[in-house]
């Protein structure tokens, strides 16, 4: 089967694209918006999002997703 990209629910890797969220994070830039509280935090029901913790430049972050 070819691979397509999902828009429908969970990603499956042998069938669906993805795309690493994290190589296009700029570490330095992120912590400095972090430093001047300027984030977004978003309340949700924890079952409508995944969460995946990564590792970046020796930091942990969570990437989190719908």
């Amino acid at each position: 089967m070819e691979k397509f990209f999902n828009t429908a629910g969970p990603n499956q890797s042998d069938i669906h694209y993805e795309i690493d969220p994290l190589s296009r994070l700029d570490l330095d830039e992120v912590l400095l918006l972090i430093r001047q509280r300027k984030y977004l935090v978003l309340h949700t029901w924890k079952e409508r999002l995944w969460h995946e913790p990564r590792t970046l430049n020796g930091h942990t972050i969570t990437v989190w997703g719908m």
